[in-house]
């Protein structure tokens, strides 16, 4: 799922109620997610043909969106398995109650004092925005640097959404060793580029400087 629908589906739960239905206007979404209109309707249209959501256009009142759970769920290769404990059988005499179970709780380990702790940075809103929607996540640090050099405001802010979403719908990136590290996508203002529909990304033209 690219990344402005993934926004737009989790802003669309932020905004139902227990039973999976909202009704926001596209304003409260453009003003929840940071993108545009155009963008927006357009990532309601394919959650809606993937089966995420149903979209009720209800005249003269605001359209009524009902989220569609998954069923089933795939877990995570290194998810913990389900663990049936033993009770152990029961004494003599029916309805005897069972054996009391042992927890055993394991030790937390001590780190130590002296280890150095990661320096936080604090990232605005925005930039977390662009970063969740870049397909390219390293370093975050260099890129927030390029960020407050542009300092871009709600228009820019969309326009540069617009375009990474722009060249992941144009398969340019769908090498990921094509994609330029995201401090390079702001600092060389690619979300400006003019894309050729007939161009697949493999050409020197786009890529030199771009990839390192």
């Amino acid at each position: 799922m690219p990344p402005t629908q993934k926004s737009v589906l989790i802003s669309l739960c932020w905004f139902a109620s227990d039973s999976g239905e909202c009704f926001p206007s596209i304003e409260a979404l453009m003003e929840w997610t940071c993108l545009c209109e155009r963008v927006i309707q357009r990532s309601i249209s394919q959650l809606e043909k993937d089966g995420f959501i149903t979209r009720n256009i209800r005249p003269g009142r605001s359209t009524l969106y009902s989220i569609n759970p998954r069923t089933t769920c795939t877990p995570v290769p290194h998810a913990p398995q389900h663990v049936v404990l033993d009770r152990g059988a029961p004494h003599a005499g029916e309805g005897a109650p069972h054996a009391p179970i042992k927890v055993t709780k394991k030790k937390k380990e001590k780190t130590s004092s002296l280890e150095p702790r990661p320096k936080t940075v604090g990232y605005t809103e925005d930039f977390e925005a662009f970063f969740a929607a870049y397909p390219k996540k390293i370093n975050k640090v260099k890129a927030y640097d390029e960020w407050k050099k542009i300092d871009p405001d709600k228009i820019m802010l969309a326009d540069i959404l617009e375009g990474v979403d722009r060249y992941i719908e144009s398969g340019k990136w769908n090498d990921k060793q094509f994609i330029p590290y995201p401090e390079r996508f702001i600092k060389n203002r690619r979300w400006e580029d003019e894309l050729d529909s007939g161009h697949n990304g493999s050409e020197p033209d786009w890529l030199a400087g771009c990839v390192n």
